[in-house]
């Protein structure tokens, strides 16, 4: 992938979705799902919420519960943070980059060379005199240099430094815990976890990787099937706007013939009838909704997945597993639900009333009544089936009020 079209999808990645710019402070939920703490913060109180309460994510409408101080209190998602910081990095790119060892060091030397070299792990660049040095100082000799013009988002993304242990003095995190499932260090494991299923950060990484690659094809399948739903509910609608619009004309048709007795009566019947328009209308467009946040979910997973799967360290993966499965779980739930909606619409066919004897006490023109279904067919159309009809080739008789 060339780095331009590398840098596009991490600043997708690095969006918020709340309010659209680049995340700052960014907290992940449950759901994996990331967003800035002054959006969460924003959200928690609109949604009336405090520490303790369940809320809802913004994006997926799964629910999780508050720390006790809040959104603040949600944790970082440190892979989305060296993500914000490789792409700062990318952004200030130059084509001739002064060494910053001679800048540091120009009291003892007048002369500063370009930059050659990259230390990626000072976030240093280096000529090759300093780049040279670099590796043989006892401190800096295991620090990943990079050249210059290799100094790219994806270059930075491969080397980040190693997740650390905040309970055992910043020791680094080189352990998976199968039965916890959380990253450790050698501190963690011989205190907690000895008896547990513990390996290799790196070897466990390796294990999940093919993992997500299948979850990929299994959720473009999905998004296949979804656009397919949505496809035919959008024909769905237009067969039942067709539909009613029939039956309007129907009755507006009938209603002139007799005109004199049903101006009342025919408002009465075209108020029902945009009633049901309305209320199904909303039915499709709350199905609509449901796929189309569907569809969003999956990008989303995929997008983030596949940037965490072909760029994220081994802490990054293991860190976000649990919550890729179980959001991974949720989409399989909301996909099966997606595909076994259906709406079924109350199709409304006009009975005609006879007349005379009836005009006191039923609607001149008719009633709306019948079932029909969409169903796999396609759609059943609505038919007016008036209760009476005027006899072809005989003279109308006057009607008796």
């Amino acid at each position: 992938m060339d780095n331009g079209a590398l840098i596009k999808k991490l600043t997708e990645v690095a969006t918020c979705s709340i309010c659209i710019g680049t995340l700052c402070d960014p907290k992940a939920l449950p759901c994996i799902h990331t967003f800035c703490c002054a959006c969460l913060t924003k959200y928690e109180s609109e949604m009336g919420k405090k520490p303790g309460d369940e809320m809802p994510c913004p994006l997926c409408r799964k629910l999780f519960t508050l720390p006790c101080t809040g959104s603040s209190g949600l944790p970082n998602n440190f892979f989305i943070e060296n993500v914000l910081q490789s792409l700062t990095i990318a952004a200030d790119e130059q084509v001739n980059v002064d060494c910053d060892v001679c800048l540091a060091n120009q009291e003892e030397s007048d002369e500063i060379y370009d930059a050659e070299m990259y230390c990626t792990d000072c976030h240093e660049n280096m000529c090759s005199q300093c780049s040279n040095e670099h590796r043989r100082q006892k401190l800096s000799r295991g620090h990943c240099i990079v050249p210059i013009e290799n100094r790219t988002t994806e270059e930075l993304l491969k080397h980040k430094t190693v997740s650390t242990c905040k309970q055992h003095d910043d020791r680094p995190q080189e352990i998976y815990c199968f039965n916890c499932k959380t990253i450790i260090c050698v501190m963690c494991f011989v205190e907690i976890h000895k008896s547990h299923d513990c390996r290799d950060i790196k070897k466990a990484a390796e294990q999940f990787r093919p993992e997500l690659g299948l979850t990929f094809e299994k959720f473009r399948q999905y998004e296949r099937k979804a656009l397919a739903k949505k496809d035919q509910l959008m024909k769905d609608r237009t067969n039942m706007l067709h539909s009613v619009t029939d039956t309007e004309k129907q009755i507006r048709d009938r209603s002139e013939f007799v005109k004199s007795l049903v101006n009342e009566h025919t408002l009465t019947l075209l108020q029902e009838l945009a009633l049901v328009k309305q209320n199904k209308m909303k039915e499709y467009e709350e199905a609509e909704e449901q796929i189309e946040r569907h569809l969003t979910i999956m990008s989303s997973y995929e997008t983030y997945s596949d940037v965490l799967k072909s760029r994220g360290s081994p802490a990054d993966i293991c860190r976000a597993v649990e919550g890729l499965q179980n959001t991974a779980k949720e989409i399989d739930k909301s996909h099966e639900f997606t595909q076994n909606q259906k709406i079924s619409f109350t199709a409304k066919s006009l009975n005609a009333t006879r007349l005379p004897n009836l005009l006191q006490h039923c609607n001149i023109i008719g009633t709306i009544e019948g079932l029909q279904e969409i169903d796999q067919s396609g759609w059943a159309p609505i038919i007016l089936k008036p209760y009476w009809e005027p006899k072809k080739g005989k003279k109308k008789k006057k009607l008796q009020l």
